[in-house]
């Protein structure tokens, strides 16, 4: 086969399989962006150890405050508390944080100004609220609106796309009494894991995030994730490992699309083979090269795509966060492995005459 066949079923099968890559890489990565999403509102520091009440999500858990303290024998380092709330029809989180200053977590409140909140510079921007700005914020979860004073605005994250409240504030947006908390963060080299029964964590605990059942009185039933994703994928009875099958079993269904082009493709050259044929190539020779074309093509679309998807915005939004994860190396490989079974097929198909 001449090099002018091998150049237009490559260039045919690149253009062709590369918006079935890129569509699979989008869809892993938002997967992973999305069950990454949590983890970045934790924000784990190092020698972290988070406890967060049984919910499937950080909006809604509440835990006491005195309680975790007590089930593991030693005071939080820092607390916080999430909410939603709706300004102008947009949802966005707002972030509880004690003290005042710069104290608890937060990016610097104001001191001694109770319903003084700080914007994030990108929810500034997309909800259209300055520094000296009265907003209303709506409560989903009772209704209340609760007037705010933004005070300023702040660069760093996590806070980017958020409001950052004091405690107070964003307790009566989530209508929890004082004392409750979202996550309770403790150092790691100061937890008494022993006071939890049937609490087994593998190796260090820092790090790990302790998703407390139930308790009563100081004792407390609790399991320990290794990231947040995996605590909250459990509320549901799934765990990484079942997101990861269904992201091969979906990515493998999409690849498959690709016998489509491994039908058209040969197509283009249907002239040229017709010589080849005259000349005493064999139809097996002229297939297994064809097939190692589309094959290269295929490979290098995957790759073209992989190495796009970590460049490029998918403007997928979650609260204001922009959703965006790294694609699951296992299931895009598989994607791959499935399209040249399929290419394969669509070619030993061929009838070449």
């Amino acid at each position: 086969m001449t090099p002018g066949i091998y150049v237009r079923v490559y260039a045919a099968t690149l253009v062709l399989a590369l918006p079935v890559a890129a569509a699979i890489a989008l869809m892993l990565s938002v997967t992973q962006g999305v069950l990454g999403f949590y983890g970045g509102l934790t924000r784990l520091g190092s020698g972290e150890v988070a406890v967060t009440g049984y919910s499937l999500s950080p909006f809604t858990a509440l835990v006491n405050v005195t309680m975790a303290e007590e089930a593991l024998g030693v005071k939080a380092s820092r607390y916080e508390l999430f909410t939603l709330a709706e300004y102008n029809g947009v949802f966005l989180i707002v972030r509880g944080t004690p003290g005042s200053g710069g104290g608890g977590s937060g990016p610097g409140l104001p001191g001694g100004c109770e319903n003084c909140c700080i914007v994030g510079s990108e929810a500034s921007g997309i909800l259209g609220v300055r520094a000296g700005d009265v907003v209303l914020l709506t409560s989903p979860f009772n209704g209340r609106r609760v007037p705010v004073y933004i005070e300023g605005v702040a660069d760093s994250e996590p806070y980017r796309y958020e409001l950052a409240c004091s405690m107070g504030t964003v307790l009566l947006l989530r209508g929890a009494p004082p004392g409750y908390a979202s996550v309770v963060y403790f150092n790691a080299s100061s937890v008494n894991a022993s006071r939890l029964p049937g609490l087994s964590v593998p190796g260090n605990l820092a790090g790990a995030l302790i998703v407390v059942l139930s308790h009563a009185g100081p004792a407390a039933r609790a399991a320990a994730y290794r990231s947040v994703s995996d605590a909250y994928l459990s509320t549901l009875g799934f765990s990484s490992v079942v997101v990861s099958a269904v992201d091969i079993a979906v990515s493998t269904i999409v690849a498959s699309s690709l016998y489509a082009v491994g039908v058209y493709a040969p197509r283009l050259i249907a002239g040229e083979v017709r010589v080849l044929r005259l000349i005493g190539v064999s139809a097996r020779r002229i297939k297994l090269s064809v097939l190692a074309v589309e094959a290269l093509a295929a490979s290098s679309s995957w790759l073209l795509a992989y190495l796009l998807a970590g460049r490029v915005d998918p403007g997928v939004r979650l609260l204001l966060h922009p959703v965006h994860g790294g694609v699951d190396p296992a299931a895009y490989a598989a994607s791959l492995a499935a399209g040249i079974v399929i290419l394969t097929v669509a070619v030993a198909g061929w009838r070449v005459e």
